[in-house]
C-alpha cells in the first residue's frame, strides 16, 4: 500500500482530488529532479506548444487497396522492429488523414493505457504509415535537442514525470497540454552532447537496419521466384475427398491457396524442421516477478519479441523456473509467437542477436534453432517471408485464442537452398539484426549515464 499526506493547499493548487496524482508527485525519482539545482525548461518552451498535439478521435474507414490510403498504426506498432499493419486507412473518407501522416524525426509518446509513457522517434521507414490519435506528437525535425529529450524521457525519471499528471477513471490518459508543460533538466553540456549523439546514432542505425532488412526480404523472395505469391487466388469455396481427411478436419489449412504456395516453393524448399529444431518449453512455472535484475531474468512474452524496446518487460524470479535453461535464448535463434490472433501477431518473427542472448521468453514463444551448418539469417528469412507466414497462420488451432504447435511450425514448407547467393542473403539479414542490437546498446548506454547523473543529483 502506498500512503501520502496532502494538505488543502495541495488540492487547491492542483484542483485534483485523485490519489494517484498526489502519490505520483511524491515519487522518489521526481524528488531527485526537484532537489537538484539544474535549470529546467518545458517541452513546450523548447519546441513550441503549437508543435505538440494529438489527432482527434475519428471514424476508421478502411480501403481495400493501398493506392487509396496508407496502413494505420496503433501506438505499440511503432515500437516493432518492423512496423506493420494490414488495415489501410482511406485517404478520401477520413477528414484528418493528412494530419495523421508520419514525418521523419517526429517524437511520439503513448498517451493512454496502463503502459502509458513509452516514446519513439519516427524514421523514414515509418513515413509509409499513418498513426492513430493515441499518441502525442512532438512534430519538429530531428535535432540534438530532440534526441536529448528522447533520452531523458526514456529514463525511469522521465517516465515517472510523464506519468505524474495521468487522469482517467478506467484507462490512464495524458494529453498534449500536459506533455507541453512537462519540465526536464538541462544537465552538463558535455553530457547533453554525448547523449544526443548516442541517440542520433541509434536512430540512424535502426532506420538503416529497417530499410536493409526489407530490402533483403524482397531479394529473398525474388531469388526463389516467388514475386507473384500475393496474386495466388484465395478460393473460399472448394471441395475435398473424404479420404483426404486425417488428423484435422478444419477448413482453413485445406484451402487451395496453401497448396498453391507450397507448389510455388516446390523443389527449392523443404520442411522447416529439416533446417531447424522447433521447440518451446513445456513446463509451467509460477509467476513471480522481481525488481532487481540480480535475482531475475528478462522474460519476454509473444508480443514483446517483435518490439525493439519491449513494453512493460518483467523480471522473472529465477527460482520460479524448474529449469531456467529451457527458457533462455541463444544468439541465432528465430523466435515465433505461438499464441494470438491469426490476423494480427500470431507467428511474429524476431532474430536473437547479442543484445538479447541470455534473456528468457515465455512458453508462448517458439524457438527455431538452426541445425548445424545452417545460416541463422536464412532461417529467419524463411520464417518471416509472406508465403510461409500465410501457411503458419492457416495452421492455427483454438476456439478462443489461436495457437501453433511445434509440430505444425516444423511442418511448413519454406524456401531454402545452400547456394552462395542464398548464404549472402542470410548474412545480410543477420547484419541488419546486428544493427538493431547496436541501436539498442547505444540507447541503453546513454540512458544509463543520464539515470546515474539524475540519481546522484549533480548540478551544473
Amino acid at each position: 500500500m502506498r500512503i501520502a499526506n496532502i494538505t488543502a493547499d495541495d488540492v487547491l493548487k492542483s484542483l485534483r482530488l485523485d490519489s494517484k496524482f498526489h502519490l505520483a508527485k511524491q515519487n522518489p525519482l521526481l524528488q531527485q529532479f526537484r532537489n537538484a539545482r539544474w535549470k529546467t525548461q518545458s517541452i513546450g518552451e523548447t519546441f513550441g506548444t503549437e508543435n505538440i498535439w494529438t489527432g482527434n478521435i475519428f471514424s476508421r474507414v478502411y480501403a481495400s487497396d493501398p493506392a487509396f490510403g496508407k496502413p494505420l498504426l496503433v501506438p505499440y506498432d511503432l515500437f516493432r522492429y518492423l512496423p506493420w499493419s494490414d488495415k489501410i486507412l482511406s485517404r478520401s473518407q477520413v477528414d484528418q488523414f493528412d494530419r495523421l501522416q508520419i514525418e521523419r524525426g517526429w517524437l511520439f509518446i503513448v498517451c493512454s493505457g496502463r503502459n502509458l509513457g513509452p516514446i519513439s522517434i519516427a524514421d523514414r521507414f515509418c513515413e509509409q504509415f499513418v498513426m492513430s490519435h493515441d499518441m502525442v506528437r512532438v512534430a519538429v525535425p530531428a535535432s540534438d535537442d530532440l534526441f536529448y529529450l528522447a533520452a531523458v524521457l526514456n529514463t525511469a525519471h522521465g517516465q515517472a514525470a510523464i506519468r505524474t499528471d495521468m487522469n482517467g477513471s478506467v484507462i490512464d490518459h495524458t494529453d498534449a497540454k500536459m506533455i507541453a508543460a512537462l519540465r526536464f533538466p538541462i544537465v552538463d553540456s558535455d553530457l547533453i552532447s554525448d547523449t544526443a549523439r548516442s541517440f542520433r546514432s541509434a536512430f540512424e542505425a535502426r532506420e538503416a537496419a529497417r530499410l536493409q532488412l526489407v530490402n533483403v526480404q524482397k531479394r529473398y523472395i525474388a531469388h526463389f521466384g516467388l514475386e507473384r505469391w500475393r496474386e495466388v487466388k484465395n478460393e473460399r469455396r472448394f471441395g475435398t475427398q473424404r479420404n483426404a481427411l486425417s488428423e484435422r478436419i478444419d477448413v482453413e489449412p485445406r484451402a487451395p491457396i496453401y497448396d498453391a504456395l507450397r507448389e510455388m516453393i516446390g523443389d527449392r524448399g523443404c520442411a522447416l524442421s529439416d533446417i531447424a529444431n522447433v521447440f518451446r518449453p513445456g513446463s509451467r512455472y509460477k509467476t513471480n516477478y522481481v525488481q532487481d535484475s540480480r535475482f531475475g531474468l528478462r522474460l519476454m512474452n509473444g508480443r514483446q519479441i517483435a518490439q525493439y524496446r519491449p513494453i512493460a518487460l518483467k523480471l522473472m524470479n529465477i527460482s520460479g523456473f524448474k529449469n531456467s535453461s529451457d527458457f533462455l535464448l541463444k544468439e541465432g535463434m528465430t523466435l515465433l509467437t505461438a499464441d494470438g490472433r491469426a490476423e494480427e501477431n500470431l507467428a511474429d518473427c524476431a532474430l536473437v542477436t547479442s543484445d538479447r542472448a541470455g534473456w528468457a521468453a515465455s512458453g508462448h514463444v517458439h524457438r527455431v534453432a538452426p541445425r548445424d551448418g545452417i545460416d541463422a539469417g536464412l532461417v529467419y528469412l524463411a520464417c518471416s517471408c509472406g508465403p510461409v507466414q500465410l501457411q503458419l497462420k492457416a495452421l492455427a488451432t483454438g476456439s478462443v485464442v489461436d495457437g501453433l504447435s511445434p509440430s505444425d511450425v516444423g511442418s511448413v514448407r519454406v524456401p531454402y537452398e545452400s547456394s552462395e547467393e542464398a548464404r549472402e542473403l542470410g548474412q545480410d539479414a543477420f547484419s541488419a539484426w546486428q544493427q538493431f542490437s547496436e541501436a539498442s546498446r547505444l540507447e541503453a548506454t546513454a540512458t544509463s549515464a543520464l539515470e546515474t547523473t539524475f540519481s546522484q543529483g549533480l548540478s551544473v
